[in-house]
């Protein structure tokens, strides 16, 4: 089984590399971060995941160690299998994939070719609970949405966080605006409201 590869990059393509290790050259299915975060580097290391079937043998390789539990973490889900999964972080990045999580952020995961809304809930739901103890790293972990817990409980001000971050807000403008607002406006305020009064702030 594979861990990591130290070795050189000799191509890149949209989706791989190819990495070359005592003149042997793997073709490795990485994310956009991962290429940009190793590309032009004269020696480097990538951590491998080899994903083994019947039919086919695949390398997928990561720049840190914190994106690829992110990677086995995502396709740890039903429905997500490995070439989804790694077309998440190149959507999305790991960074924003664990906080979309904290803040059940279904809009994020929609946005990416091939998950729908079922799927994307089902990430927040099954994983929610499991980002913590898969050993990231503390950089990681304190860079997490602090107010993950909460915002789990906001129900209707939930939705309208996914639907701020749909208009185009980011998700740290959409949830800043929530929290300024909620205050204002009773715990069963419609969405609507919601929205209206954030835009308005």
């Amino acid at each position: 089984m594979f861990n990591y590869l130290i070795g050189k990059i000799t191509e890149i393509n949209e989706s791989d590399i190819t990495f070359e290790v005592g003149n042997v050259g793997y073709q490795v299915i990485s994310s956009t971060n991962t290429i940009n975060e190793l590309n032009n580097k004269e020696h480097c290391t990538i951590y491998i995941y080899h994903h083994v079937r019947e039919d086919i043998q695949l390398l997928f390789g990561f720049s840190s160690k914190d994106e690829k539990k992110v990677f086995l973490l995502l396709s740890s889900v039903n429905g997500i299998g490995v070439k989804t999964a790694i077309n998440v972080l190149s959507a999305l990045g790991y960074n924003q994939v664990l906080n979309s999580i904290a803040i059940a952020d279904v809009t994020s995961f929609q946005r990416v070719s091939g998950i729908g809304k079922k799927i994307a809930e089902r990430i927040v739901l099954e994983l929610k609970d499991k980002v913590k103890s898969i050993g990231l790293s503390n950089e990681v972990l304190e860079s997490i949405s602090p107010p993950s817990v909460a915002d789990s409980s906001l129900g209707v001000f939930e939705e309208a966080i996914s639907a701020l971050i749909g208009l185009g807000f980011s998700q740290s403008e959409a949830r800043q605006k929530v929290k300024e607002i909620k205050a204002q406006l009773p715990e069963n305020a419609k969405i609507e409201e919601i929205i209206i009064k954030a835009l308005q702030s």
